[in-house]
């Protein structure tokens, strides 16, 4: 059985996509915008081999209209920009995450993500709880992102 067809390996690859997405914030302040992207690029690269795995339950016709739409307004929107490298890059960041979407949506039944999504709020809010008790019990002043250097 290859790794990719088992479940545990699809519902923990579940919980990590949609709690990067729900706390996408935990990544950014922990490991600072360039190992998010990290995050979200390995994200992408995994979806783009579960969904090539999965082919034959997926068609990219089978996508909303409006969203392949506002992706090709985004891409076209290239031209008239007056920052054409910057929206180029914010309209390869928007490709990355449909498949990732896809991914789940392809391979995870509606019992199993409703599981996956219980997980995910418990350990958001799990995580956020021991966060707040730590700071306000144990260090006693504010914490920072990684990346601001405080003014003192």
């Amino acid at each position: 059985m290859n790794t990719l067809d088992r479940r545990g390996f699809r519902l923990g690859f579940a919980t990590f996509v949609l709690f990067t997405g729900i706390a996408g914030d935990f990544w950014r302040n922990s490991f600072s915008w360039y190992g998010y992207g990290i995050f979200v690029v390995v994200i992408a690269a995994i979806s783009i081999v579960v969904l090539t795995r999965y082919r034959a339950r997926f068609r990219v016709g089978s996508l909303p209209y409006p969203l392949l739409a506002f992706i090709a307004l985004a891409f076209l929107s290239i031209a008239r920009s007056f920052y054409p490298g910057s929206t180029a890059l914010g309209a390869v960041v928007l490709l990355l995450p449909p498949p990732s979407a896809v991914s789940i949506a392809v391979t995870v039944t509606w019992p199993d993500l409703l599981i996956v999504l219980g997980w995910v709020f418990r350990l958001v809010l799990g995580l956020s709880f021991l966060f707040e008790f730590i700071v306000s019990a144990v260090i006693r002043h504010p914490i920072y992102p990684v990346w601001v250097t405080p003014e003192s």
